[in-house]
This record gives C-alpha cells, structure tokens and sequence, in this order.
C-alpha cells in the first residue's frame, strides 16, 4: 500500500520522534555528566560543556574545540517553564544535560529520518524503511552515548543527510549538510566516500565534490589557520604508525576492537554482511549499496590508527550497513524462497518531490535514477 507522500512523511517523522523521546529523558534523568564511560568532566562531555559555558576555545583540546555547533547550539535553549521544573529534580547538571538533550533529540530524530529516505532512495518498501530507522534508533552506541552532552548525535544526522542529498542530486542541501556539518563533527566529510565510489556521470561527480569540498575547506581552514593548537590530540605520522603498531601487537587492544566494534550493530552485522553476499551472487558490483559499503573500511580504520573509541566511530557507518541489512530482511518479509526473489530488482523508491526511485546497478545512477 503506497499512501499520498504527505501523510507518509508526517507518519514516519512522528514515529522517529516517538523513539528518540525516551532515548534523551534516559540520559538526561539517569545518566551521570561524571561517568567515565561518557568521558566525563575530563573527556568529551567535559570538554563540550565548557564550550558550553564560554570558557575560550584556546583552552579547549582538539579535536573537541572545533566541534562548535552542539555546545553552541545547546546554549540557545531555552530551560523549562517554571510550571514544569517543579515537577522534577532540576540540577545543575541535569539543566546542562536538558539543554544538551534538546539539541540531540533534534539530531537523532532527523537522523533516523533521513535514514528513511535513504533506505527509500535506494528502492526499498516503506515497512523496510521504518525497520531501518528504528534499527538505527536501538543501536548500542545510540542508546547508550546519543543523549549525552556529545556530538554524536547531530554527526549521524548531518552525515546521513549529506549523503541523501548526494543521491537525490539535492545541490543546495548538500552544499548546506556538509558546510554546517563539518562545525558538528569532521567525520562529516566522509560523505566524500560515497561522492567518490558511486557510479556517477564524470560531471555530476565533479559538481557533487565542487558543492562538498567548500565545507569541508572552511573547516581546515578554521583549525590549522584561525584555530591552530598543540594541545590535545596530535596525530602525526610517526603516532599514526606507532598507534597502529601498539594496536596490532597488544591482544587486549585486538579484543576490545572485537567486542565494542561488535556491539556497535551486533547481530545486524550479520543481516548487512548477507546483503552484501547477495548483491555480489548476483554479480551487482555496481549497485550503490555496495559503493556506500567502502564508508565501512574506512570508518573501522579512522579509530584504530587515531587510536580512540571503536563502536562509536564504527557506528557512523550505519549509511551502509542498514541499507544492506535490509536486504535479507525484505526477502524475509516476502515470504519467498531465495530463488524466488531478485536482490538486484528494480524497486521503485517513493522519492522525495519528483519521485525519485533507484534502480539497482544503473549505469547512470546519479543521472538517470536520481536526477528526476
């Protein structure tokens, strides 16, 4: 059944608004700012509430003192009405927590949005969309970091968004996801990754980078001319080897890289490994859910040669491992034998405005499917 786009949108946006409520009232209520397991006062939340609280960015570290937006963002909100915070237990902390809660609700419920489209965009059914959505709202690294006083959030959205509009041939916004979000978090910038793997006319290519790369400028711009800093992390190519040396050599590190980086999607791994197997059976190696896929390799590289947090920087390739797991999702919603159904068929995506839809392994993707 194929409701009026409209009604549709409305539903789906209420539904990722639903799911994001009680991810942010858990952190907000529950969790500590002083946990270590969030980076505390002398990590990530603690660098991001003094951005929060003015303190001057020359005495933040990098690379927190470049991610401007959230704490920015989160100062702009206003605390609740008075009527209200007498209902509850209103701390300090907790009010810095709300403020930063508000601004995570926005990004996750956007993000979960936008995961929609994508899975859309990509030819599925709306029932696999909204699985993938939710998929994305039940992530470990979402549930448990998400809601914090972090940038995770808005990153997934931004990242997600930007490479939506890299699909949809939707110029401005990319110009606009990828400009604003590179003050959000740097890891913005791989939507490169798909700009650069998909099949796509040389042109459109080459427009798609000349609309990515000024964001992305202005931001190394920001940090090594306006902002330059030794203080915090420094990774230079003799720490990149050595990180990756202590990686390889140290079986606790191996284990902890298995484990967070397991948990991260956990058995949907699995789905989306499968979805791959069934796009290559087929011999689809141009469909452009295998292309999104590279974000894979190089979001697990990014952590282990910076030697930082695994699940969490694993988490961002949720743009390619969703969509893949939905694949062998759909053929179980079928109903059908395996050789029944076609992985590489062409579905008709309901589109944004034009009615976009994806055709699997198009020659033109960027032109002919998308460019409607």
């Amino acid at each position: 059944m194929r409701w009026p786009g409209a009604r549709q949108r409305l539903l789906v946006l209420l539904l990722c608004l639903n799911a994001a409520l009680p991810l942010i009232y858990l952190s907000v209520s529950r969790i500590a700012i002083s946990d270590p397991a969030t980076g505390g006062w002398l990590g990530d939340t603690g660098s991001y509430i003094h951005m929060y609280d003015g303190v001057p960015l020359d005495s933040i570290p990098k690379p927190f003192r470049y991610r401007i937006l959230a704490p920015y963002l989160a100062r702009l909100v206003p605390p609740l009405p008075a009527s209200i915070a007498s209902l509850y237990q209103i701390t300090p902390d907790k009010l810095i927590k709300f403020r930063f809660g508000a601004v995570d609700f926005l990004g996750l419920t956007g993000a979960a949005y936008f995961t929609f489209l994508l899975c859309e965009t990509l030819g599925f059914a709306a029932a696999e969309c909204m699985i993938a959505s939710l998929l994305f709202m039940t992530g470990f690294p979402v549930v448990n970091f998400a809601g914090l006083p972090l940038t995770d959030a808005v990153s997934y959205f931004f990242l997600v968004a930007a490479i939506v509009c890299v699909l949809r041939d939707w110029d401005l916004g990319l110009l606009v996801m990828v400009a604003v979000g590179m003050l959000a978090k740097e890891t913005t910038a791989f939507v490169l990754v798909p700009i650069l793997a998909l099949e796509l006319p040389l042109a459109a290519r080459l427009r798609k980078l000349l609309l990515a790369l000024p964001g992305i400028a202005a931001y190394l711009v920001f940090r090594f001319v306006i902002r330059p800093t030794t203080l915090g992390w420094n990774y230079s190519l003799a720490d990149t080897l050595e990180n990756l040396r202590a990686t390889l050599t140290s079986g606790r590190r191996l284990l902890w890289i298995g484990v967070d980086g397991s948990i991260a999607f956990g058995v949907v791994w699995l789905l989306a490994l499968a979805g791959a197997v069934m796009l290559m059976r087929a011999g689809k190696w141009r469909d452009p859910m295998l292309r999104l896929a590279l974000l894979v390799p190089v979001a697990i590289a990014a952590p282990i040669l910076a030697y930082a947090n695994i699940g969490r920087l694993f988490y961002l390739t949720f743009p390619a491992v969703l969509p893949l797991a939905m694949l062998p999702v759909e053929r179980l919603l079928s109903g059908r034998r395996p050789e029944e159904t076609d992985a590489t068929a062409e579905r008709g995506g309901g589109g944004v405005g034009g009615g976009a839809s994806c055709r699997r392994g198009s020659a033109n993707f960027g032109e002919d499917a998308l460019g409607s």
